[in-house]
């Protein structure tokens, strides 16, 4: 799936993608096209855990998978950056590292609000991560 765009276009978007993949793409696309992946965040903190309906880690599972195909919490686990604003920046860092142009920040959640809300909680930390 990265050859067709490393032929005939600017570069790759790859969507649903762990981490791993990242050098993994860099290396068939060369050094002189875009890579663009795409990273789903999900704030795990006690203020995220403490809703109605199931606790903890549990909770934030249930939101994730709502959002991103896959019933195994491994799979999850590899899809989803979870944590504080910090730690969602810092994951940032191990896409640029391996050759990654920009990433695209998707947070899990069901609203427009609420994804306008974590992205505006977030820019501050992940504008100081940066290629």
């Amino acid at each position: 799936m990265l050859k067709p765009p490393r032929d005939l276009a600017d570069g790759a978007h790859p969507l649903a993608q762990p981490v791993e993949h990242t050098p993994y793409a860099r290396k068939i696309l060369g050094p002189d096209k875009l890579l663009l992946p795409q990273q789903t965040v999900l704030f795990d903190t006690p203020r995220a855990r403490s809703g109605t309906g199931p606790s903890g880690r549990a909770n934030c599972l249930r939101q994730a998978k709502a959002y991103v195909a896959g019933p195994s919490e491994r799979s999850t686990d590899n899809l989803v950056r979870r944590g504080s604003p910090a730690t969602i920046a810092g994951g940032r860092k191990e896409l640029f590292d391996p050759g990654a142009d920009h990433a695209l920040i998707s947070p899990a959640t069901t609203t427009l609000e609420s994804i306008v809300d974590v992205l505006a909680t977030l820019a501050p930390a992940v504008t100081e991560v940066s290629r």
